[in-house]
């Protein structure tokens, strides 16, 4: 009887929590560890919403691009190069009418024949 009350005495201060209460797992996370895993999984959840805008406003200028195709279609190659030229490139009549226009047909255009093509070409463009 003596043994056994012996031995329920230790397996009590054996495993009382104060007795343990200064060992640390080597498995355990520390709280640096386990803040920068929750600061990944914020990044994460950020990076993904901030992905799903741009591939929102990807699809959106597709579409807007795709129109734009689909309307210069309509136009000679003469009236693109005159568009593309004056609203891309940002040139200004003359130029388009005297460098363009020559490099395109060897001839040149004065910048009040080029303003009527563009205006003539996007009448076209907006009946569409």
């Amino acid at each position: 009887m003596r043994k056994r009350e012996k031995l329920e005495e230790i397996t009590l201060s054996v495993t009382s929590y104060e007795d343990n209460s200064n060992i640390h797992s080597k498995n355990m996370v520390s709280d640096k560890v386990a803040k920068q895993a929750i600061n990944n999984v914020n990044m994460e959840d950020d990076s993904k919403q901030i992905l799903d805008k741009i591939e929102d406003e990807i699809r959106e200028l597709s579409y807007k691009v795709e129109e734009v195709e689909i309307r210069l279609e309509c136009l000679k190659r003469k009236e693109k190069e005159i568009l593309v030229d004056y609203y891309i490139e940002g040139n200004s009549y003359e130029h388009i009418g005297n460098i363009t226009y020559h490099n395109l047909f060897g001839q040149t255009r004065s910048s009040d024949c080029i303003k009527k093509i563009i205006i003539n070409s996007l009448e076209k463009i907006s009946k569409l």
